[in-house]
């Protein structure tokens, strides 16, 4: 009822589902519930350890009010996470865009092997969640991620002096880096599960 009630939401009910999606790993199950909190975990946990580690070595100021006495970073961080996040972040978001429209061109062939993959993982009890649709969340999650730092980056260019909005900005944007990565996975594994098809095919 809850989760019904949020994704009919604007623009953050899309916002929710697409994660959800991304922790229910493509499960249909995701159009009807929350994910449980152990998958949210799986999915995202590692993600935002290495975004927070990076996002405090950005703020070495903050930082050192952490860190036991006789221990200092010494350095700056001349440059606003805003500023990187408008620079740089649109440029990867089209790439990411167009990424995307390569699963509308997929073989078929490799989707039906994804999906056969999960059904075996079902039937040896190894996981009881998880589908083919998994590449369209490893595809949006990315995307959706870079918009929503784009977004914080403009914030925090309006609001340069706001400690708050610069860690949420860093934040993201380690964010964005780590999941461009993982786009750049997705992409790299879809290319040679392809290119293997194409060799296998005798036709």
């Amino acid at each position: 009822m809850i989760y019904s009630i949020l994704i009919g939401l604007p623009v953050i009910g899309d916002v929710l589902r697409i994660f959800n999606a991304y922790a229910y790993r493509g499960d249909i199950r995701a159009d009807s519930g929350f994910a449980n909190i152990f998958l949210w975990l799986s999915a995202f946990w590692i993600e935002i350890g290495i975004s927070i580690v990076a996002t405090m070595l950005c703020m070495p100021d903050r930082l050192n009010g952490w860190l036991p006495t006789g221990i200092c970073l010494s350095y700056r961080v001349d440059f606003s996470p805003g500023e990187i996040s408008i620079s740089v972040l649109p440029n990867l978001l089209g790439f990411g865009i167009g990424a995307y429209a390569l699963i509308f061109g997929m073989n078929k062939g490799i989707l039906q092997d994804l999906q056969g993959s999960y059904s075996v993982k079902k039937e040896n009890k190894k996981s009881d969640v998880g589908s083919a649709l998994i590449l369209n969340a490893d595809m949006a999650v990315p995307l959706l991620i870079i918009a929503l730092t784009i977004a914080v980056g403009v914030a925090q260019k309006v609001v340069p002096n706001q400690k708050f909005i610069m860690g949420i900005s860093w934040f993201l944007f380690w964010m964005s880096m780590v999941y461009t990565v993982e786009l750049i996975c997705t992409l790299f594994g879809l290319g040679e599960n392809a290119i293997l098809e194409k060799l296998n095919d005798k036709s």
